[in-house]
């Protein structure tokens, strides 16, 4: 039947695709990781999806919102809080930053490169 087999075909597609971004997912993920391994202090499991919440210790020191807007004038990463996703307002220095995955890896790769400089001068000015 004509119908059966675009659909098998297109089911095919779709599982491929799928496979694809699981790999690509984990392989962000694991970037960060160990990119940004001396800063955080706890993440998230990957149950599903492509979102991945960490907490920083740089964060200790800066609100949220003054983080996501110097994040975002410093190195053009513009990241979410869980301020904005919750009706609960996150504590003042112990807060969650949501990371996509689903980012293309040599960008992705460059993006989390300049946030882990940006966390190192974070850390040197508390200790100048």
């Amino acid at each position: 039947n004509l119908i059966d087999e675009r659909l098998q075909v297109e089911y095919a597609k779709y599982k491929a695709e799928l496979f694809a971004q699981e790999r690509l997912f984990a392989s962000n993920k694991k970037y960060i990781e160990e990119q940004l391994h001396p800063f955080i202090e706890e993440s998230t499991q990957m149950d599903a999806g492509f979102n991945y919440l960490i907490k920083l210790s740089t964060c200790r020191r800066i609100n949220e919102l003054e983080f996501c807007q110097q994040l975002l004038e410093k190195t053009g990463i513009a990241v979410f809080t869980e301020s904005g996703f919750s009706i609960k307002k996150a504590e003042i220095d112990n807060y969650w930053i949501r990371i996509s995955l689903a980012v293309q890896e040599e960008r992705f790769h460059k993006a989390i490169d300049r946030l882990r400089l940006y966390l190192f001068e974070m850390e040197e000015q508390v200790v100048k």
